[in-house]
């Protein structure tokens, strides 16, 4: 088993104890990589979260996964409440009704698949529906371990021609002191999370270990593995407790919150040099004091790698400058 695994089962369950999570906390704190990333665009967003030392959290239903906070959930064996149905979802129900009264008056296999049919496109919007309430108030903050990673600076960085954003994570830690608590790894599976066992015990009114709410928003399918990405969660019950990170609402339903300033920020290999924005980047990593770097693509590896590590590896080969730990 490895770490993650290991700190899931810890901290991530309808019984977990105080002392479990606190094991399962210290376990993450050993892992803990020295610096997380964060590829973007170059744009006025970017630009304005590097002055202001802000970072967005964005809600659910603007991240790229369409499979986001995907979970199986078996309504055969929980009781699912009207309230959190919508308008559709509604007349489903009543369609299921009718359906339901006219196969027992009239058993025919035509009204049997009529039955079938309703009863189908019911539980799925039903499902819809609860995953919506449950999930639409997490607010996520992605990062990811490296900068080097060649699909990560075409998917994220504008093909390229963005940026990467590093910061140290004892900054981070110096700048919200409750950062532990609220960021993760992220888990690849071939499954979905089953959270019926987390339902069942929310309708019995049983207190739930709030870890267990976001453990939909932790696994995703393992296609994305290579993103290595670490989230930082807040839901609904944490945005109302006046942390030290919350900055400000926008409009769209995400959030900014508070950022140390970035260690270094790396400009991607199609980055244009001669664009308003990087005169502005370049002239806000000046005043701020922030490390600058272009990245290449790696000559022995597929790769990037900043351009200093490039030319060091040029000249003095790739063992140069090797420190050994102590």
């Amino acid at each position: 088993m490895g770490w993650k695994e290991e700190y899931f089962r810890l901290g991530f369950n309808l019984s977990a104890t105080i002392d479990d999570i606190e094991k399962a906390t210290k376990l993450k704190g050993q892992h803990l990589p020295e610096k997380i990333y964060k590829y973007c665009p170059l744009n006025d967003w970017s630009i304005k979260n590097i002055e202001n030392n802000t970072f967005f959290l964005s809600p659910i239903k603007l991240l790229n996964d369409i499979s986001e906070c995907a979970c199986f959930i078996d309504y055969k064996s929980i009781k699912i409440n009207d309230l959190i149905f919508s308008s559709g979802t509604l007349q489903l129900k009543e369609q299921l009704r009718m359906a339901k009264a006219n196969f027992q008056q009239k058993p025919t296999k035509r009204n049997e698949f009529l039955l079938k049919v309703v009863r189908n496109r019911f539980l799925e919007n039903a499902q819809k529906d609860f995953k919506h309430n449950l999930f639409k108030d997490f607010l996520i903050g992605s990062f990811t371990e490296n900068n080097d990673n060649i699909l990560m600076w075409a998917h994220y960085a504008d093909n390229h021609k963005g940026i990467c954003i590093e910061y140290d994570m004892s900054d981070i830690f110096a700048t919200w002191k409750e950062s532990l608590a609220f960021l993760h790894p992220v888990q690849y599976k071939t499954k979905l999370f089953d959270f019926t066992e987390i339902c069942l015990a929310n309708n019995l009114g049983k207190a739930i270990n709030p870890y267990c709410i976001v453990m939909p928003a932790l696994i995703k399918n393992i296609a994305w593995s290579y993103e290595n990405e670490w989230r930082l969660i807040l839901t609904k019950e944490f945005q109302n407790q006046g942390l030290s990170m919350l900055f400000q609402e926008i409009d769209n339903g995400g959030m900014l919150i508070n950022m140390p300033k970035p260690s270094a920020i790396y400009k991607g290999e199609r980055f244009d040099n001669n664009s308003k924005n990087s005169t502005m980047l370049n002239s806000l990593c000046k005043s701020q004091k922030i490390d600058i770097s272009e990245m290449a693509t790696s000559n022995l590896e597929y790769k990037m790698e900043s351009m200093v590590d490039a030319e060091i590896k040029l000249y003095f080969g790739n063992n140069a400058f090797t420190v050994n730990k102590i």
